[in-house]
């Protein structure tokens, strides 16, 4: 993986040992940060869909983060 990380040039080699070496040692941290962003881009795209030209990214992002870190939804099922 370090050095797809490096040919592809992604990263460099220092940043590809440390992601490398994260994604042994904790594999859910990067399923849950993908997770957050597919629901964090979802959650932007309807805001721009409901307020058209009056949306804005900064506050967005201000209201995103105002409460800090929030667990996942629960899956019902």
């Amino acid at each position: 993986m370090v050095d797809y990380f490096i040919q592809s040039g992604r990263l460099a080699r220092a940043d590809a040992d440390d992601l490398v070496d994260r994604m042994a040692i904790l594999p859910g941290q990067l399923t849950s940060y993908d997770s957050g962003l597919l629901e964090i881009m979802a959650l932007r795209k309807e805001a721009q869909a409901a307020l058209g030209g009056r949306f804005d990214v900064r506050l967005f992002h201000e209201v995103v983060l105002e409460n800090g870190p929030v667990p996942l939804r629960r899956c019902a099922g």
